[in-house]
């Protein structure tokens, strides 16, 4: 779920294995986004307060009810995923699972190795069982999973097409609040601060690094959405492949309508797909926070280094389990 295929889009050949999501102690891997956000900011607002109560306690009559509460993710149990494997190839088909980014996530290096090779070991089944590493996080997962399906016939096809554009799909996200931030330590307080007191909006591009590898880069940090959004917008234009983006948010609508608007306007001929279904689920939610608004769509290839060079040095045993 860490790659949001179950939001705006449905196909009976894909299932959805949930990440666990946990806020405060309370299992909210099932909920909506909307039950989760709405969680998110209770949170987050709590952690705010009781931290200006520890600083100033005579200063406020704000009531303590436990100490800093947290919202965590971990990596779908060994089981889950043998599980929902085993089922597929009881049906006498072949199981693909595609993981979130290995930069970003254990699932691939250990959960998925371990499911796919205890299965495979079996000599149970004659159908293929299969992990790869998306390289993806969010709509690009879903974006990327889309295309595949829609073009290909066969188990082989399916890989090959995710082994090879993986390296052009393009992640842009922007936030409004950097709570979600600040409760998970990515960035340090000092620069927190910087960042409430000149009312800059981070704009991430979740990118190749001259080494070859996926991280999340700060590629500018804009002092409004607006600016945020024509440099998100500028770069799509300049290296766009297939005429196709997602626009989607976490819980901040109005954000998501004015970039699907700007690109309405400046790309006609770009299709966009955007609206209430096209939300980020909960296992992205916890690290980007409610504010976010993302764009992905999939590039031309040989125009960033860092891809290119990831593309170059990538091989199969490093990118997918079974055969």
């Amino acid at each position: 779920s860490t790659l949001d295929f179950e939001i705006g889009f449905s196909n009976p050949n894909i299932v959805v294995i949930k990440t666990p999501v946990q806020v405060a102690g309370e299992d909210y891997t099932e909920k909506t986004p909307d039950e989760f956000y709405q969680k998110q900011r209770e949170v987050f607002n709590y952690n705010r307060r009781l931290r200006e109560h520890l600083k100033h306690p005579d200063k406020d009559d704000f009531v303590v009810t436990g100490g800093i509460k947290t919202i965590t993710t971990s990596c779908p149990s060994i089981g889950t995923i043998e599980s929902v494997i085993l089922n597929i190839l009881d049906s006498g088909r072949d199981a693909i699972y595609v993981t979130m980014a290995s930069t970003l996530s254990s699932t691939f290096a250990s959960a998925a190795r371990i499911a796919i090779n205890d299965i495979n070991e079996s000599g149970d089944y004659e159908n293929k069982a299969i992990a790869i590493d998306s390289l993806c996080m969010s709509a690009a997962g879903s974006l990327l999973l889309r295309m595949a399906v829609e073009s290909c016939d066969t188990t082989e096809e399916v890989i090959e097409y995710i082994y090879q554009r993986r390296n052009d799909v393009e992640h842009f996200f922007v936030v409004e609040d950097c709570s979600a931030f600040r409760e998970s330590g990515r960035i340090s307080a000092t620069i927190l601060k910087v960042i409430d007191m000149l009312g800059i909006k981070p704009l991430m591009r979740f990118d190749f690094n001259r080494e070859g590898y996926r991280e999340a880069i700060n590629a500018k940090r804009s002092r409004s959405l607006q600016a945020a959004f024509s440099y998100m917008v500028d770069t799509m234009q300049d290296t766009i492949d297939d005429l196709i983006c997602i626009v989607l948010h976490a819980d901040n609508a109005t954000g998501a309508n004015m970039l699907a608007n700007k690109i309405i306007k400046l790309c006609p001929e770009i299709e966009v797909l955007h609206g209430p279904e096209f939300r980020m689920g909960p296992a992205v939610g916890v690290h980007l926070g409610y504010s976010a608004v993302g764009l992905i769509f999939m590039r031309r290839p040989g125009i960033y280094p860092g891809a290119e060079r990831h593309r170059i040095e990538q091989t199969p045993e490093s990118s997918y389990y079974g055969n």
